[in-house]
């Protein structure tokens, strides 16, 4: 009988832990993450708070030379005025940080594509 409880146990954490999504952001608290599909092409979105303004400024800072420091780094555009969204395109993907009040979300597409389509496709987002 215990057999069959811890086999029970075992497959509920399975389902459970096992089935949450990498996260890419390891920073702030997890809000959410989904794939999106825009005009036939895939989206990874994902989505972190933080305490406030401040938190998620400084939290964006961290989080951007965890993507910008890979070796296969083609392109890069800033958003230099307020610094709210920073775009990266490598050679398997294009993926884009963008900073609201205090939340931070991640855009990442499956496929390469150029800074222009990419921002044309995920405007809506």
């Amino acid at each position: 009988m215990w057999f069959l409880f811890a086999f029970v146990f075992a497959v509920l954490i399975f389902c459970f832990v096992g089935k949450r999504p990498a996260r890419l952001l390891k920073r702030g608290q997890f809000v959410r993450a989904r794939q999106i599909e825009v005009q036939g092409k895939l989206f990874y979105f994902e989505e972190v708070a933080f305490a406030d303004y401040h938190q998620a400024l400084h939290h964006y800072f961290y989080l951007i030379p965890q993507f910008s420091d890979r070796k296969d780094l083609l392109e890069t555009k800033y958003s230099y005025l307020d610094w709210t969204d920073t775009t990266l395109r490598f050679s398997d993907c294009t993926l884009q940080l963008v900073r609201r009040v205090d939340k931070i979300v991640l855009i990442k597409s499956h496929t390469p594509m150029s800074i222009a389509e990419f921002e044309r496709l995920t405007k809506g987002i």
